[in-house]
């Protein structure tokens, strides 16, 4: 659950950045500065790198994972350039962005205990979180 957290964060606020500064794109298009395929690639590169660092893998396959998960990552920046959609210094900071915000949210919200909650009634549903820190 906190790694959906620190990805919807990731992704809302590149969204809210975007939407504020306006950038165009190369296309002429609206609002690329920061690249939001790259800042929540690489944010999900992040978070899944620390969670293999907390697995019971070996040290090989830990590495190998996550190299290509990150490679992943890369790619889809590269892949955003190459299409014409952005400007390389627009996913430089999608992807500094998105691995940096993942790193500070991941750490301080480790010690939370977020569930999910439901409760369906009759007459209504309700869906929300629950926390305790």
């Amino acid at each position: 659950m906190r790694d959906n957290l620190t990805a919807g964060i990731v992704a809302t606020t590149t969204g809210s950045i975007q939407q504020a500064t306006k950038e165009l794109r190369p296309t002429g298009k609206c609002c690329g500065w920061p690249s939001a395929h790259t800042s929540r690639a690489f944010a999900t590169a992040h978070i899944a790198k620390r969670n293999y660092d907390k697995s019971g893998l070996t040290t090989l396959t830990k590495d190998m994972l996550i190299y290509s998960t990150f490679l992943t990552a890369y790619a889809t920046g590269w892949a955003r350039v190459e299409a014409g959609e952005h400007y390389p210094s627009q996913v430089f900071i999608g992807a500094a962005y998105g691995n940096f915000l993942s790193s500070v949210l991941y750490d301080s919200t480790e010690s939370l205990d977020i569930l999910p909650m439901i409760s369906i009634e009759p007459d209504f549903m309700m869906i929300g979180v629950h926390y305790e820190f």
